[in-house]
């Protein structure tokens, strides 16, 4: 099993934990309503990384028309179920198939970390062309240093999910390697998570 099916078995091991702590959790909705206010009328959006659906589910409450994506079957099962009004599918963040410039904004919620500096790339470069001119692309990275698989404990059972964490400045630089613009960081208090905005002039 490769880091990447870890990682995937471990959120869909703890989708319901996750669904308990974040589905009706509003700690991002300030950050959210910040990133929102920088798109038009009825924006269509993006969620990378969705999980159970509950940040859809805040920015489609905000007035957008969300699609959430996530590798973790047993995660878009509980979006599914839960999230009325947005569309989840199970896919590949590094194989997405949407038509170019069809977002007006995207952003991921602690899920970028999980790719190696490469795939990071490659990912920003998709979103590039899936943006809309002048589109919005909100992350939450978390700062740190450390590369590698982390382990966690769900019920007595080990499992592993690879993180690359890394300070905001890199990711900064990484993002605007890739042609975005950084715009600023929002206030967060939530361990060491930086919702930082980009757009994609």
């Amino acid at each position: 099993m490769d880091a990447r099916e870890e990682t995937v078995q471990l959120y869909d091991k703890w989708a319901n934990q996750n669904f308990t702590d974040w589905f009706n959790n509003d700690a991002l909705l300030p950050s959210l309503t910040d990133f929102v206010s920088y798109l038009p009328i009825k924006p269509k959006v993006l969620d990378l990384g969705c999980g159970t659906g509950g940040e859809s589910k805040r920015v489609i409450s905000l007035g957008a028309d969300v699609i959430g994506i996530d590798l973790s079957t047993e995660s878009i099962k509980y979006a599914k179920a839960n999230v009325g009004n947005g569309t989840f599918y199970v896919m590949n963040i590094l194989e997405m198939t949407f038509e170019n410039a069809c977002f007006d904004g995207v952003f991921e919620a602690g899920v970028l970390f999980h790719f190696t500096e490469n795939e990071q790339i490659e990912i920003l470069n998709k979103l590039k062309l899936i943006l809309k001119n002048k589109g919005m692309f909100l992350s939450f990275y978390p700062e740190g240093n450390y590369e590698g698989m982390e382990e966690f404990k769900i019920n007595g059972e080990v499992f592993r999910r690879y993180a690359r964490k890394i300070s905001k400045e890199i990711w900064i630089k990484t993002v605007e390697g890739t042609g975005f613009t950084f715009i600023k960081e929002m206030y967060l208090n939530i361990g060491t998570f930086r919702p930082l905005l980009f757009t994609s002039i």
